[in-house]
């Protein structure tokens, strides 16, 4: 058999198609977060990754072919970056037992209490 191995990139040519797609949701997705290349490559490569910082940069620039193999790898270690990130502060419902003022927010290493109890609707329902 000749030729490169199925996953090798083709370098020089430009990606199009759905893998283009796929390096522009990768690259939107970074640059709305603002992700450093070098955090996204330090996690990448402890997950497994073998392309180096420079080359990922120039990938998610659009300038670098990598292959499918490692663009799944890449996209794995930018969602666990993500999922890593505090949530955006979300509206609180009636029932939640625990609710932050801008002046009271919890600090990390803090313990701070709940401004109320939890509410039990059927005190009874946990006795058998």
């Amino acid at each position: 058999m000749t030729g490169p191995p199925p996953d090798t990139p083709s370098f020089g040519e430009p990606e199009s198609g759905p893998d283009e797609q796929l390096r522009c949701q990768l690259a939107e997705a970074v640059n709305d977060r603002r992700m450093s290349v070098n955090d996204i490559w330090l996690h990448y490569f402890s997950i497994g990754g073998s392309v180096g910082e420079y080359e990922l940069e120039a990938y998610i620039n659009s300038s670098y072919a990598i292959s499918s193999l490692q663009r799944d790898i890449l996209a794995q270690a930018v969602n666990e970056l993500i999922d890593a990130q505090s949530d955006p502060p979300r509206a609180p419902y009636s029932g939640d037992s625990h609710v932050q003022s801008d002046d009271h927010q919890s600090r990390e290493g803090h313990d701070e209490k709940p401004l109320s109890e939890p509410i039990d609707d059927d005190p009874g329902a946990d006795e058998y």
